[in-house]
């Protein structure tokens, strides 16, 4: 790239001195970096420290996402536990009790089950989007044996104007 680019933008309009200053300061330093010998060993060094960013990022978000599930889990235990010990000290009947156990777990199979989807869902290098690719699988391709002609399309009806 010329460095002049940067001259004549700065002379050309005023107003934007400081984002061509930037721009041009950014590009010198990386013309240094590659005179220098190593240059572009560092240069891949801040790659490879950005990618395993990138990397941490990823695992700290799936485990959190792990965490809430294993969470859900001693949740709805600790409720479970509750409905026990009142069971046990027969507050409860063994019907109402078996009812409150069975509604206890369909409730937390659907947390459980909603979030693991949702881990599922998730995209393998960033897992704040979602893997479209999972998600939309295009069907048959479009078969274009069944092209109109020009005579056919004119024959179509068209909306009154």
């Amino acid at each position: 790239m010329d460095p002049n680019v940067f001259d004549s933008a700065y002379a050309s309009n005023p107003n934007d001195n400081a984002l061509t200053l930037d721009i041009a300061m950014t590009n010198s330093v990386i013309r240094a970096l590659y005179e220098v010998k190593g240059g572009d060993r560092l240069f891949q060094d801040k790659k490879n420290k950005d990618r395993l960013v990138q990397i941490d990022r990823y695992y700290i978000a799936k485990f959190q996402a792990e965490t809430r599930i294993l969470q859900t889990v001693v949740f709805f235990c600790c409720l479970a536990l509750i409905g026990t010990l009142l069971y046990n000290k027969q507050l409860f009947s063994l019907l109402f009790y078996t009812i409150y156990i069975c509604i206890l777990f369909l409730i937390m199979f659907f947390f459980i089950a909603r979030d693991l989807f949702n881990i599922f869902l998730r995209d393998s290098t960033n897992f704040d989007e979602y893997d479209h690719k999972f998600l939309y699988s295009p069907g048959n391709p479009v078969n274009f044996k069944n092209t109109y002609n020009d005579a056919e399309l004119s024959n179509l009806p068209t909306c009154a104007s």
